[in-house]
């Protein structure tokens, strides 16, 4: 039988003895309501029917007239042996009603059931046991006889029509935690309406959920509605009809007033365990999104698998429409198109999207990723981008002409600050691990090729390396490391920063960065090594460069190789070859005066040809 099937059955079967109860108990100890022995008898005789230990904490009313009723607070009911100390299930306040006319007509009519703060704790063991099982009491093993008597065939006892006007839960909560993985799952501000339940009919529902995003910024909430079937004894496996669910996100990145509404129909095979969701519709802030995910053997070994697809649209208007203090500012041909495509695959500790491809322009970055563990997540990533020109997109934000002299003419210069805000806060937070390859790269004017990134992040300590890249006819490769300080003292950087850059066979002639090469040029094949260690007060603005430095140590080491120093002077120039020239750099930290041009610090260099 299934676990799903199960907890209906229970949920059913706790309704129908508490209607009983109400209906037969309570007439006869009626007298003894506000007594500790009806407290008592109650208790004992719901602990022995669930198999559990049932603890009333509250107060409990019992009406008689116009309704049958039952109202309690403070109910919790525990667990089986093996599942620790904290209830199965704890509701704060429960409200039960049974027709009097009704039960004399031999008939069961309850009203709304009302349950509110109820917090659903589901444990399932490393040897697949969960503590939804194991419900009433054991039964007695039957005694050894010699000869076996034939069964005797005892009348059929049919339970008399059942009505449940309905049930209206708020305040709900759902953990779920699996030891055999160490996960856990939690769901809370749940709430479920139903229409009337009769056994054998379809019953109208819908349940709300908080997503408990808001550590991310956003307001989020899962409704799921529907028709719930009830005949079980039939051939259909299909436990809804005409149910969707909708995923309702606001806040975040989404722009002010913005809101992101996913729907999907929802198809569940309830004897096999097979969950469908399909038919994806969003047209949220101008994008498309489709697609369908099916997981199966939910009970067993759950599997997961489908497709995502977001349609092509254009860039450039969705962020003048969306965020206009973030469209570009000029025109171009860039920015016109992306797209997005990928499967999905998962299990009951992971989920992936593989075979992934992102668009934009003639862009494309294919690859997986994948997140380990949902309590405690590992993010993983092998991505390979075909080519990147950052040039061409950062000319769609640069001043224009006009705007670029008005603010060189008036004004005081900026101040040089060290702007670290391109390293998004899950790279330094989080757990993640993951290689980029890049085909082809352009930005500043310098031209990479066959570049791979790898990177990991524990928590407190962030790496990305630059294993090798193509540049200016050398290679070059780098690491760049973010770690949190053992100690937090007061007014001590938050963040402590390392750099190390490693050239060799580069074109000296080519650098870009060089001063304006006027009266002079040089040449050569170059070399070098760089380390920087900096801390860092904060990430999320930029700190200004006296500061940073006040605090910097930097060494550099170049050498050029057959090279040639050009000398120009009233329209002649002298050439001066060298075989090898050596350069070195040590930077410690000073403290930089505010208000003054140029930067102090204690800087040792040699020369060497």
């Amino acid at each position: 039988m299934s676990i799903f099937l199960r907890l209906l059955r229970i949920l059913l079967a706790a309704v129908l003895f508490l209607a009983v109860l109400a209906g037969g108990g309570l007439f006869l100890f009626s007298r003894y309501l506000d007594s500790q022995s009806f407290r008592t008898q109650l208790v004992e005789r719901l602990s022995a029917a669930a198999g559990r230990k049932l603890v009333l904490g509250g107060e409990l009313d019992v009406s008689i007239y116009p309704l049958l009723g039952l109202e309690a607070w403070d109910i919790s009911l525990g667990n089986p042996p093996g599942y620790g100390d904290a209830p199965f299930i704890h509701v704060d306040h429960l409200v039960l009603g049974l027709s009097l006319g009704a039960l004399l007509d031999k008939r069961v009519d309850l009203s709304t059931v009302i349950v509110e703060g109820a917090q659903v704790r589901l444990v399932l063991l490393p040897d697949g046991h969960g503590n939804w099982e194991g419900w009433g009491s054991p039964e007695p093993e039957a005694p050894a006889v010699e000869t076996a008597a034939p069964p005797v065939q005892e009348p059929a006892v049919g339970l008399p029509p059942v009505l449940i006007r309905g049930l209206a839960v708020s305040g709900a909560a759902v953990r779920f935690e699996d030891r055999a993985s160490g996960e856990v799952f939690e769901s809370s501000k749940m709430s479920v309406r139903t229409g009337r339940i009769v056994p054998g009919e379809p019953v109208a529902f819908s349940l709300e959920s908080g997503l408990g995003w808001e550590n991310m910024g956003l307001d989020a909430k899962a409704l799921f509605s529907g028709k719930m079937i009830t005949d079980f004894g039939g051939e259909s496996a299909a436990l809804f009809q005409g149910a969707s669910l909708q995923l309702d996100v606001t806040g975040g990145l989404l722009p002010k007033g913005g809101r992101a509404v996913l729907l999907a129909d929802v198809d569940f095979d309830y004897k096999a365990g097979d969950l469908s969701l399909h038919d994806f519709r969003m047209k949220t802030l101008g994008l498309q999104l489709s697609g369908s995910v099916t997981a199966r053997n939910l009970y067993l070994d759950p599997q997961v698998q489908g497709l995502l697809e977001i349609k092509p649209f254009n860039p450039r208007q969705f962020l003048e429409r969306n965020y206009p203090e973030a469209a570009p500012k000029r025109p171009g041909e860039a920015l016109r198109t992306a797209s997005f495509h990928s499967e999905v695959t998962g299990n009951r500790t992971s989920l992936a999207l593989t075979n992934m491809a992102l668009t934009l322009d003639e862009s494309v970055l294919r690859g997986d990723l994948a997140m380990k563990g949902f309590s405690r997540p590992q993010f993983l990533c092998n991505l390979e981008l075909n080519r990147l020109d950052v040039d061409r997109y950062a000319a769609l934000w640069g001043e224009k002409g006009g705007e670029a002299k008005a603010g060189a003419g008036g004004g005081e210069r900026p101040e040089p600050a060290l702007d670290l805000r391109f390293l998004p806060a899950a790279l330094l937070s989080g757990r993640w691990s993951g290689q980029l390859a890049v085909g082809s790269f352009r930005s500043s004017g310098l031209q990479w090729t066959d570049c791979l990134l790898e990177g990991a992040g524990s928590g407190n300590r962030t790496r990305l390396e630059l294993k090798s890249s193509s540049v200016l006819g050398g290679t070059l490769g780098g690491e760049l490391v973010v770690q949190t300080p053992e100690r937090q003292d007061k007014g001590a950087p938050a963040l402590q920063l390392s750099a190390s850059l490693r050239v060799a066979d580069l074109d000296v002639a080519r650098l870009p960065f060089l001063p304006e090469q006027r009266s002079w040029s040089l040449s050569g094949k170059g070399a070098g090594t760089c380390s920087v260690q900096l801390p860092v007060k904060s990430l999320s603005k930029p700190v200004p460069l006296r500061e940073a430095l006040a605090e910097a140590k930097a060494e550099a080491a170049l050498s050029v190789l057959s090279g040639v120093l050009a000398l120009t002077s009233a329209g002649h120039t002298d050439r001066y070859p060298f075989s090898r020239a050596e350069a070195q750099f040590r930077l410690a930290p000073a403290t930089q005066p505010p208000g003054e041009e140029g930067l102090i610090g204690a800087a040792d260099m040699a020369l060497k040809v």
